[in-house]
Order: structure tokens, then sequence, then C-alpha cells
């Protein structure tokens, strides 16, 4: 079995969040057979060196044992009949865990891992509909972006957005289109050399609306302008346009398809005199209405 390997961990500062460092030897492989063609087990390699600044405590788990020996095979078709035993194969012997690193100045930078970005600590919040995310990191050392990224169930992660990793160790963001009901987040916090860790997940509940709201933006707009259509509906529907005059005259007529939750659609205008206009959205028993002044 192969050997494990070395850790180094040079931070004078370590996360509450508890985690695992794991440096253990493969183990050996197993025993094989064909025909007469008989091979025995290999032995466990040894374990691995895990060697920090500083103790780690016990919020720190670490595993430096050996590897196994491989497995044996009871068969009669080798010689002697009794099947392929050890035959001297062992498990490898018990790496160490050492303190006290000091990293010369001129070393060649030795991170493999953002461990600099293991402290990372995540927090959410929900606020007038939308998921606001906050973060702290040990430092912009190592790390390169932050990796913003959401899930319905905790397990399949979407990217939301990357962001570059500079700023100080305080970071935020805000999700402004969340999804209804609940839902999950993290960081994935990445180096230089592509290496990443992620930050704890985040779980977050928005209530879906019972009411229909819409948002219209612009508002005085200049004639042919794009409006920005902000809607909040309880579930998925089919939004139906309806804008017209002050005296009653159909000016646009238009159908979106519009998700549960809060949204936002572009809206373009014809060819429109000054004025004020009455826009109305509908989506099934969902009504809303605005005003819209022209220039």
């Amino acid at each position: 079995g192969g050997a494990g390997g070395v850790i180094l961990i040079d931070v004078n500062t370590v996360s509450s969040r508890p985690f695992t460092l794991e440096a253990h030897g493969g183990a050996g492989g197993g025993a094989s057979y064909a025909g007469n063609d008989c091979n025995g087990p290999g032995g466990g390699g040894g374990g691995g060196v895990i060697w920090t600044r500083n103790p780690l405590g016990t919020i720190a788990t670490t595993d430096v044992s050996g590897g196994m020996f491989g497995l044996t095979a009871a068969t009669s078709g080798c010689p002697g009949g009794g099947g392929i035993t050890r035959n001297g194969s062992s498990s490898g012997h018990d790496g160490v865990v050492l303190n006290g690193l000091n990293i010369p100045e001129e070393t060649v930078n030795l991170n493999t891992c953002v461990l600099e970005a293991a402290a990372a600590e995540l927090e959410a919040s929900v606020r007038n509909g939308y998921v606001e995310l906050y973060w702290q990191s040990m430092g912009e050392l190592f790390n390169d972006t932050f990796v913003i990224e959401r899930s319905k169930d905790g397990k399949l992660f979407e990217r939301l957005e990357t962001l570059a990793a500079e700023g100080g160790q305080a970071h935020e963001w805000a999700d402004l289109n969340p999804l209804a009901g609940r839902s999950y987040y993290r960081i994935k916090l990445q180096d230089r050399q592509g290496a990443f860790i992620y930050s704890n997940q985040v779980e977050v509940q928005v209530q879906r609306p019972n009411f229909f709201s819409m948002k219209v933006f612009p508002n005085p707009a200049n004639n042919n302008e794009i409006l920005s259509l902000q809607t909040e509906l309880p579930e998925g529907r089919k939004l139906q346009i309806v804008m017209t005059d002050m005296l009653g005259k159909r000016v646009l007529q238009q159908y979106l398809e519009v998700e549960a939750g809060k949204q936002t659609h572009s809206l373009e205008l014809p060819a429109l005199g000054p004025g004020t206009y009455i826009l109305q959205a509908q989506a099934g028993k969902y009504i809303s209405q605005a005003k819209i002044v022209i220039i």
C-alpha cells in the first residue's frame, strides 16, 4: 500500500468549526490467483506526517494510521491447497503528528489547498424577501475567488456568482431572486492554484407570498423605453400584461411565464404619446395595477 503523505499547516489561528486531517497509509493489495499463478497480499503503507506551527487542540481530528495488509484468499488451487495467507505481510506503521513547524520566508509557497480560508463561517438571513449572506475568512493570502452556490435540496448546488477574494476579512452578498420555500447556500473558496474548500452550509426559508405584488421602474418613463417589471407571486403562472390609456384604449398586450417568488422581467413599450397609462397584470385570480407616466 502507498504511504501517507505530509500535511504542513503554517497558521496561527484555527477555525472554531471541527475539521479532520488525514494522512493515513493505503491498504495493501489483495491476494490473487489464476490457475497455478498465486500471489500473496501486499503490506499496508505507513502513515504520513501532519506538522503544524501550533497545536491544533481538540477542535481537530487527525488520522495518520498505517494501512491494513491486503486481503487473503481461500482457494485450493495454489500450492499446499490451504489458501493464500498473509505470508509475512503486515499493516503499515502509524505516522506522527508534530507541532513547532517554522517555514522560512524564502521557502517557495507550499500551499496545496486553501487551509488559509478553512475558518470561513457563513451566515444567512432573510429580509424583505431577499437572502443576505455574510461570511468571515481568515485572510486572503491564498484565496483567489469566492464562488456563491445555492441548492434546493442541499445536495445539488448551482453557481450564482463568483467574487474576487479581496476587500478584507468580512464579506456579504444578497440573492435578489431567491427560491421560494427552503433552500441552501454555501461558499466555495478557491486559491490561485485551483485548489478549493467549502464553507459551512446554511439553510434558509423564504415564505411564499399569499398575494400578488408588482413594481414598475423607471416611472416616469421615456417613450419607447424598456421597463423593468418586478413581480411577486405565490406560485408559477402565465401572466397577462395589458396597458391602456386613460380612455380605456388598449395600447399593449403581452404574456409572460412567471415563476413563484420575486422575478424581474423586461417590458418594451410601443411608441406612446406623453400622458398617464394604466398597466394591469393578471395571473389567474391574482390581479395588480400600476399607473405609468410617459414623458
